[in-house]
């Protein structure tokens, strides 16, 4: 069929799943709907790319290159790095990468103590992270438990949370960002059940969550 062509690959790859076509469409037509299924139907019938498939698996590869950190934040700055990542990757040399930080979000709302659920009373919120601020700026997680704090709010952190999936979404890899999905809901569920309200600082898996694991999980209520 004309969805598992390269040609309308390389139209449905322009989408990101910003949503903003959806807001602004005046028939409403949930137009990141239609180009995740026909992402999808290239992906069931030819595979990932090797470069794609690195994308969907970006919070995998940074949990490796946290260990070589000093090395992979040399080659973010390094042209030679960055000219074979735009060869193998696409990412243009212009294109400022974000450098890893010494310690994960996660690892420091661990030492915090703030990765089990608070006995207190009052206002509570979940913080879920996702990928960019726990490997890449978890000073912007911290700023916003301060500020959380600060109005009084219990912050709950769960530590066996995952990535939003929005990468494996954008590359139209359903069947495992649906896994990922069922793993956060079902977390998430439970907190919300004891009162939790959930927050991020993360624009696309606040998306995520709001929107796309709706049908990734629409048998599920």
């Amino acid at each position: 069929t004309a969805l598992t062509q390269d040609e309308v690959k390389e139209v449905a790859d322009l989408c990101v799943h910003c949503h903003m076509c959806r807001l602004e469409c005046p028939a409403g037509v949930d137009i990141p709907k239609l180009v995740l299924e026909a992402k999808a139907t290239y992906v069931a019938t030819n595979g990932l790319r090797p470069a794609d498939w690195l994308w969907t698996r970006i919070d995998l590869a940074a949990t490796v290159a946290r260990r070589f950190r000093p090395l992979a934040n040399w080659a973010i700055s390094s042209p030679c790095a960055r000219w074979i990542l735009e060869r193998l990757l696409g990412i243009a040399q212009g294109r400022k990468l974000p450098r890893l930080a010494s310690r994960t979000f996660l690892q420091e709302a661990s030492r915090r103590r703030l990765t089990g659920p608070s006995r207190r009373s009052g206002p509570k919120v979940l913080y879920f992270v996702d990928t960019y601020a726990n490997f890449f700026d978890p000073e912007l997680g911290e700023a916003l438990v301060a500020v959380l704090e600060h109005n009084a709010l219990s912050v709950y952190v769960p530590a066996q949370q995952m990535h939003s999936a929005m990468t494996m979404i954008a590359q139209g890899v359903v069947d495992k960002a649906r896994e990922v999905a069922r793993h956060n809901v079902n977390l998430l569920a439970d907190a919300v059940r004891q009162g939790y309200t959930t927050v991020g600082s993360e624009p696309s898996a606040v998306l995520a969550l709001s929107r796309e694991y709706l049908h990734l999980l629409d048998d599920d209520d």
